[in-house]
């Protein structure tokens, strides 16, 4: 279900099975194949419809970039804003399964997840390497986008999942399979949803964005009613554009907002207010290799 793999520049783009790599030195069965460098375009096609995730992935109270392919389940890491390659690639999960990243075990480093939508299934993982799922369990209710987040403050992230069209979120309490959930709801048929600690009070909350208008609704509790605290719009010529939320700059920051444009790969990082932020944008594939 997991592998890891180290990234690498080996020129030019072609498709190989992993065993068959320059340099790889990791003997098992894993990915029948996958596009190694990203230049000249062919990496923007191949990595089209693929989902932008954001974590902490080294504890150092940071925002960076990720990526996942829904078809081979695979994440791609990296530990810094900007236009070199990628840190840690991970296999993990199967083919149409939902990415989730958060802290699980409240030690300050988000961690990778997957969904599982056909029955409602997470599986999470405490490290970025290789291994099973440290935790597996199903969540109650109906299918929906999984979010993750910290509801009650206690440091550690629990799981949830945000039905657009009804625009209810239901906030697990626990990671295991008797957990419940408390439901929320904010925005409007066929919104997304983000999720921060907008206001700083150690419990993460729901934002919402309206890709019609390109506008992000922000609130501060998850409280059933709770009104909107902030309404951002954000200014991008992106054709696909794909909001997320982080802290972009050091852990005594307020989150702030950014955008993915899935067609141009381009990451553009935002200030809470919509302004930009002191880190120019970047593409996520600059003729870096996915190995």
């Amino acid at each position: 279900m997991f592998d890891t793999r180290r990234s690498a520049n080996t020129g030019p783009c072609k498709e190989v099975p992993y065993r068959q790599a320059p340099g790889i030195g990791i003997r098992k069965r894993i990915l029948t194949g996958l596009l190694l460098c990203a230049s000249a375009g062919a990496g923007q096609a191949a990595a089209s419809n693929w989902a932008y995730i954001s974590g902490d992935w080294n504890g150092d109270g940071i925002t960076t970039p990720g990526l996942y392919n829904p078809t081979t389940s695979t994440f791609f890491l990296r530990s810094h804003n900007g236009t070199n390659g990628f840190d840690t690639i991970v296999r993990f999960g199967k083919s149409g399964w939902l990415p989730v990243v958060g802290d699980w075990n409240g030690d300050g480093t988000d961690t990778i997840g997957i969904y599982n939508p056909s029955n409602n299934r997470f599986f999470l993982r405490d490290l970025n390497s290789r291994g099973d799922s440290d935790r597996s369990f199903r969540f109650p209710g109906r299918p929906g986008i999984p979010i993750a987040g910290d509801w009650d403050g206690d440091g550690a992230d629990t799981v949830g999942l945000y039905h657009p069209r009804t625009a209810i979120a239901d906030l697990g309490h626990s990671l295991s399979d008797d957990t419940t959930s408390t439901k929320t709801r904010y925005g409007q048929l066929g919104w997304r949803p983000l999720v921060a600690d907008w206001d700083g009070d150690g419990i993460d909350t729901l934002a919402v964005y309206n890709p019609a208008t390109q506008r992000v609704f922000l609130r501060n509790s998850n409280a059933v009613g709770s009104k909107t605290e902030k309404s951002v719009r954000l200014k991008t010529q992106a054709e696909t554009p794909y909001p997320f939320a982080g802290k972009w700059a050091n852990s005594g920051d307020a989150p702030g907002l950014g955008i993915f444009d899935r067609k141009t790969l381009l990451v553009s990082l935002l200030k809470q207010t919509g302004a930009a932020s002191n880190i120019a944008p970047y593409k996520l594939l600059p003729r870096t290799c996915l190995l």
